[in-house]
């Protein structure tokens, strides 16, 4: 035995090296770790099966192994939407558990319930901010990728694509351009008949919407699940925009057509009911009291207005407008009624 073998028993070692005495540090795969301790031998840029197993790269596209996670007590969606949920979440902390990508959000319908419900009828169906909610889910429903909820299979080059291409979608030529109208406005009223007869179920119209849109891409179909493209999504990541988007357009730019006259189709059926549950607001008086005039923002005021009015017309804070031709007092002055 030399002085220094540490191996004294291994012809073939004088180290224990990575793999001990009595074992060849075989390095299959020349990335520097041997066999022994290399779950993945074979794979020289893994060591280890990882989540996507050997001779599959861990790539994470979304960054959600970075912990990234919802900051639940800065939201406002778990009260707003999450009162509709099946099963709700009874704290903050539930939608921080998981990583943002495997956060599991309140369905669509139930933004669109929010809205309808909170923002416009209880509201007094005066507001047409409300309705923000509902057009946002009828957007969304028709839209491909959020219907399966997913940021990757093409959802960015898709949406731009479409963007790019919208004179092949929404044509300005007259012809077709009013062919388009013809058919949105048909579907909106069977839409819209749909609407009424679910008692004007928001929940309802989001998912029939979201069901048509599915079954116009089923795989069950000659379209054959065509929106859903995984290596448009990487093209996109890696800058060959064009041909990500060439997945999509022009081939597609009809099928892409349907599916937005159907969001268009719902999106007009909801504000024909919407407008039928419209209540007015209460009449606005402009007429002020003599020796006073009206300031938008600010209602009646002291004093005649600092400005003369338009076109010489008379003031109408002291004396009332002429009769003949008809005028009305708007602001401080006269202005013609015209019929």
């Amino acid at each position: 035995m030399c002085e220094g073998d540490a191996c004294p028993a291994d012809a073939t070692k004088t180290d224990p090296g990575q793999c001990g005495c009595g074992t060849a540090d075989t390095d299959t795969d020349g990335d520097g770790t041997a066999d022994c301790v290399d779950a993945c031998a074979i794979d020289p840029n893994k060591t280890a099966v990882g989540q996507c197993g050997c001779g599959n790269p861990d790539t994470d596209y979304d960054g959600d192994t970075g912990g990234v996670s919802i900051n639940a007590w800065a939201s406002d969606g778990d009260d707003f939407y999450g009162q509709f949920d099946d099963e709700q979440r009874l704290s903050e902390a539930s939608w921080m558990a998981y990583s943002f990508a495997h956060v599991e959000f309140s369905s669509l319908d139930n933004l669109a319930r929010y809205g309808w419900e909170k923002q416009y009828m209880e509201a007094g169906a005066q507001s047409l901010a409300g309705l923000a909610w509902p057009l946002h889910a009828l957007g969304d429903a028709a839209a491909p990728h959020h219907l399966i909820g997913s940021s990757s299979y093409g959802h960015v080059p898709f949406e731009e694509g479409a963007a790019a291409n919208h004179g092949l979608i929404l044509p300005d030529d007259s012809v077709p351009r009013d062919n388009q109208l013809g058919r949105i406005l048909l579907k909106s009223f069977e839409w819209s008949e749909a609407f009424e007869a679910s008692g004007h179920n928001v929940e309802t119209l989001v998912e029939d919407v979201a069901r048509t849109a599915r079954t116009m891409v089923s795989p069950d179909t000659i379209y054959n699940n065509w929106p859903y493209v995984d290596a448009a999504t990487v093209q996109d990541l890696v800058g060959d925009t064009q041909e990500a988007r060439a997945h999509f357009f022009p081939d597609r730019s009809f099928q892409t057509q349907e599916l937005i006259e159907l969001s268009m189709a719902a999106t007009i059926a909801l504000l024909l009911v919407a407008g039928e549950e419209a209540v007015p607001p209460p009449a606005l008086n402009v007429a002020c009291p003599a020796g006073a005039h009206f300031k938008i923002g600010t209602g009646c005021v002291g004093g005649l207005p600092l400005q003369s009015c338009p076109g010489e017309l008379p003031h109408c804070d002291a004396s009332p407008c002429p009769s003949s031709p008809e005028f009305t007092c708007i602001g401080g002055c006269c202005l013609l009624v015209v019929q």
